[in-house]
């Protein structure tokens, strides 16, 4: 999924311990899917029933609130919330409204293990019904290496 905003952003508050960060604008967000699938099953049937999704192009009004700041010296924390409620899309769906609200919450927790390593966890929980109607739950664990070269 790629995606743009333009509008308008703000930081209220710039500390070590919390920064926080708005935006409020339009946005734009192009998913391609490449012939994807989910599994869309219905307990009621004995078949394992799938779903195909399809790329789409939304544009809508978007709004976004994160905070993120030092627990220690070597320990980051973040948490992000997005929405983006679309006014024009190229699916043919016959959701409207509200149910066509994108969704998406974020949280991650950073260790520096030393100057040249750290290590990141990532909670992203997201809904994109243009996509798929269900919540999607992903789980991220990131090592990270520096090297300087020269």
């Amino acid at each position: 999924t790629l995606k743009q905003n333009i509008g308008v952003f703000a930081r209220p508050l710039e500390k070590d311990a919390i920064h926080l960060e708005m935006r409020l604008g339009l946005g734009a967000w192009e998913t391609m899917v490449r012939d994807g699938y989910v599994i869309a099953d219905d307990d009621a049937t004995e078949e394992l029933e799938i779903h195909a999704l399809v790329n789409s192009a939304q544009i809508g009004a978007e709004f976004n609130l994160a905070a993120m700041g030092l627990i220690k010296k070597n320990v980051t924390w973040g948490v992000r919330a997005a929405l983006m409620q679309p006014f024009y899309h190229d699916v043919d769906t016959e959701l409207t409204g509200v149910q066509l609200l994108n969704t998406e919450f974020e949280a991650v927790l950073g260790v520096e293990l030393a100057k040249w390593a750290s290590l990141d966890y990532q909670l992203k929980v997201e809904r994109t019904p243009l996509i798929h109607e269900e919540w999607a739950v992903i789980n991220g664990l990131l090592l990270s290496l520096n090297a300087n070269i020269l």
